[in-house]
Formats: structure tokens, C-alpha cells, sequence
């Protein structure tokens, strides 16, 4: 469970965190060749006010490379959220298992696990995860 918990935050984070906006950067170079084609009258202008929606502007006009550059932001906007949902239930999973441990204590090897003080851990890390344990001799 924390393995889907992390699982899901890693990919939900690295989803978000591109080191270079390339989804943003493509709608925009997408746009500003769209002032350069044969077509005046499917030009998006990359120079206006940013609160004006390019994306809308260009589904508006057919523009079909600024639209396609905007259906790959898109895509990327709904598996973030859909990562981040994924690791909100592993999250009350988690939180579930562990109330569980807690309240079923007479079971004799958690006893002993508890006695060794085993621990696990799962970290997400840019390019993977990492894994990690212990207990005491």
C-alpha cells in the first residue's frame, strides 16, 4: 500500500514538475508558428494578455497544431489528477492498514516484528522509487 501511495505521488509530481514546461512550451511555439503559415485566418496570437485561454482560441479558429499541442497539456493535466486520486486511496489504505495493526496486537509475529522494531519505507525519487528497511538484532 505504500508502494501505491508513493507509486502514485512520484507519478502524479513528476507529471507536474517537467524541468522545462515542455506541454506549455509547445502550445506556445505552436502558436507563434501559427503567425508564420499561409492561413491568416487560423492565427493564435502567443503575445496577448495571459489570462486569454490559447487553447480555446485555437479550438475557435481550427488551428490543428495549437489544438493537438493542447490535447498533450490536457492529457497530462488529467493523469496528474488522476495519480493524485490514485494515491489518496492508497493513502486511506494505508491509514487503514496501520489502525488495523494497532488494534490486532495479540497476534504473536507482529509481537515480534515489533520487538526487532521492523521498519519499511517507500520513497519516490525522480527516475524511480527507492525502497528501504531495518530492524534491530
Amino acid at each position: 500500500m505504500l508502494t501505491g501511495l508513493s507509486a502514485g505521488a512520484g507519478v502524479a509530481l513528476g507529471l507536474m514538475s517537467s524541468r522545462d514546461r515542455s506541454a506549455y512550451n509547445d502550445v506556445i511555439d505552436a502558436a507563434k508558428a501559427s503567425l508564420d503559415d499561409d492561413d491568416p485566418d487560423n492565427n493564435v496570437n502567443p503575445f496577448v494578455d495571459p489570462s486569454v485561454d490559447l487553447c480555446g482560441v485555437a479550438r475557435e479558429v481550427g488551428n490543428a497544431e495549437v489544438t493537438k499541442a493542447c490535447d498533450k497539456g490536457d492529457g497530462l493535466a488529467r493523469g496528474a489528477t488522476i495519480s493524485f486520486i490514485g494515491a489518496g486511496v492508497f493513502a486511506a489504505s494505508t491509514l487503514a492498514f496501520a489502525v488495523l495493526l494497532f488494534v490486532h496486537r495479540e497476534d504473536s509475529t507482529m509481537a515480534r516484528l515489533r520487538e526487532r522494531n521492523l521498519t519499511l519505507g517507500v520513497a519516490p525519487m525522480r527516475g524511480g522509487v527507492a525502497f528501504g528497511g531495518g530492524w534491530r538484532f
